[in-house]
């Protein structure tokens, strides 16, 4: 009993850590971004890069589309 509210806890820990961290990435604004690619950020750059938030809205739209 004890290992399973170990694991509950722990499932709930990751949980949270990763929610945060995807509300954190969702909540930067492009303009900073961009501000700090021209500073030479190359983080920054992937980031733009990979532009998260057109990527899931691409993925969020083709799951409505083939439910229909």
């Amino acid at each position: 009993m004890t290992l399973l509210i170990v694991y509950l806890l722990l499932t709930m820990g990751i949980s949270f850590l990763c929610s945060l961290l995807e509300s954190v990435l969702m909540s930067t604004p492009l303009s900073y971004l961009t501000r700090k690619e021209d500073e030479g950020d190359k983080n920054a750059a992937l980031f733009l890069k990979f532009n998260m938030s057109r990527n899931i809205c691409k993925n969020t739209r083709t799951l409505h589309r083939d439910n229909y």
